[in-house]
């Protein structure tokens, strides 16, 4: 599925064609309005011993959370002289966010600087910028959304029960944000409230996903009770962090199995940090798999010989899924045999499914070449069984996709249009060691070395070894693998 979250905007300052101040705007009443634009805003002046200070506002009410604002002057003066920056909120001269010192001192005649002020927990809303400054400086600024594709959802009175969020049925999710500062406000709790559909109880789940989008803080901590209908006493509480990575997302899975069908799940999450969650009830089935698994860093952990249920091709947060990540471990240089059975969900269209190979990295190793497909004439549930056999894998950790191509179908408005129908799968693997242990490094000689032994293993006599060549490992950056081989030659050495 394609997930709402995220992401961190990569910042890029270029020029770009600014709005210039227009006088008088020396006072929040008389400051110049920005272009309606909410990705960035930009804009540039003048200031002297006689025009001192300017104000400019900006409409960022449908902008995400998160603001970066990028200055730089220059003082074409005869006087050394302080440059600030000031940020407030919509409340004018009551509302300072931050206040910047370009430089940290007095910027002296022909000096120029640069620098920016991240407000983090800015909520979306009107933002008002002041620039001052006692001699003649040129300026420039630009402001920009620490976030993009955030979706906001929550409501701004959901910290209470009986304003609790609802969550969709079943592998529909909700999301929402905590942390954001709005107007002397800070939202730090939210309540959502689910509901246990009828049915095989066993199945069903609830996820809670968390990411720290704070660009101030490596660390953040969300904090969670679970309640039963309307019981005081949380069943189950705990921290949810994500550690020293913007951008990082922690998942935790709840079974609901004690549960009975109509039941509520009430949900309370906190956190004084910027963070997103998203919250899903699901398990309708035993072919639901734990989504998000649509990317190998939240491939699902496997085990050998253990049996994995999953479908693709289904419409999951208005998106479809077409695929989902697995992540096996290679405990020796060997073969992976994967046994896949599929059946498609649907009658009478066309379907494929395939199976791939990654590294660590996300690099392409593998693609199966043995495509699962069901023609415009199979009938609903028909089933088709694979074994996939892998060679030639280090021993290292890997990941496998499977996928279901995306088809084209007829009959949609606007005419030809292309989607996916949904396959319902299952998968089993095991191992085999191909060439037992190869000793490495053995892949260089050094003749400086006094035994000539460096990076060769010595062969005595009787000694029987095995190893191999040509391998695909972690080691490799090529995306189809030609370059992707750890280990081109082995070498011994017979004293």
């Amino acid at each position: 599925m394609n997930r709402i979250y995220l992401f961190i905007s990569f910042i890029f300052l270029f020029q770009f064609a600014q709005a210039q101040d227009v006088e008088p705007n020396n006072s929040f009443a008389t400051a110049n309005g920005l272009s309606a634009s909410i990705s960035n805003q930009n804009f540039s002046g003048n200031l002297s011993t006689t025009d001192t200070v300017d104000f400019f506002v900006a409409n960022r009410t449908s902008a995400p959370p998160g603001l970066l604002v990028y200055v730089s002057a220059y003082n074409s003066g005869a006087v050394s002289s302080f440059f600030t920056v000031s940020v407030f909120d919509a409340r004018q001269g009551g509302g300072l966010l931050k206040t910047l010192i370009l430089s940290g001192n007095k910027i002296a005649p022909n000096q120029f600087y640069n620098d920016n002020i991240f407000v983090c927990d800015f909520a979306p809303d009107s933002v008002y910028i002041k620039i001052q400054g006692n001699s003649d400086f040129s300026y420039s600024c630009n402001l920009y959304n620490t976030l993009t594709a955030v979706v906001l959802r929550d409501s701004a009175i959901d910290n209470t029960r009986a304003n609790a969020n609802p969550i969709p049925n079943l592998n529909n999710s909700f999301s929402g944000t905590l942390g954001s500062n709005f107007r002397g406000n800070k939202d730090t709790i939210d309540f959502c409230k689910g509901i246990v559909i009828a049915g095989n109880l066993n199945l069903r789940k609830l996820r809670i996903e968390t990411q720290n989008i704070d660009y101030c803080n490596d660390t953040t901590a969300t904090s969670y009770m679970l309640y039963r209908n309307n019981e005081l006493t949380p069943f189950a509480t705990g921290t949810m962090t994500n550690n020293n990575l913007l951008g990082a997302t922690t998942k935790l899975i709840v079974p609901l199995s004690s549960f009975q069908g109509g039941d509520s799940v009430f949900i309370r999450i906190s956190s004084s940090n910027l963070i997103l969650y998203k919250l899903a009830m699901f398990g309708n089935s035993i072919y639901d798999d734990d989504e998000p698994n649509d990317y190998y860093p939240d491939a699902i952990v496997t085990q050998r010989d253990s049996i994995y249920y999953g479908t693709v091709g289904q419409e999951i947060d208005n998106s479809f899924d077409f695929a989902d990540y697995y992540q096996f471990v290679m405990p020796y240089a060997g073969t992976a045999t994967f046994n896949i059975q599929a059946k498609n969900d649907s009658c009478n269209v066309s379907s494929f499914l395939n199976l791939k190979v990654f590294d660590i990295s996300g690099s392409e190793l593998y693609y199966s070449t043995s495509n699962m497909t069901w023609d415009e004439t199979a009938p609903c549930d028909s089933v088709i069984t694979r074994q996939i056999k892998i060679r030639g894998l280090e021993k290292d950790t890997f990941y496998i996709s499977i996928n279901e191509e995306e088809v084209l179908i007829s009959g949609r408005t606007g005419g030809l249009g292309s989607r996916p129908y949904p396959v319902k799968y299952s998968f089993s693997y095991n191992y085999a060691d191909s060439t037992g242990t190869d000793i490495e490094p053995n892949d260089d000689y050094d003749y400086q070395s006094p035994s000539y032994s460096f990076y060769l293993q010595k062969i005595q006599p009787g000694q029987t070894f095995k190893g191999h060549v040509r391998f695909r490992g972690n080691t490799y950056t090529d995306t189809l693998g030609w370059d992707s081989y750890r280990d081109g030659w082995d070498n011994y050495l017979i004293e």
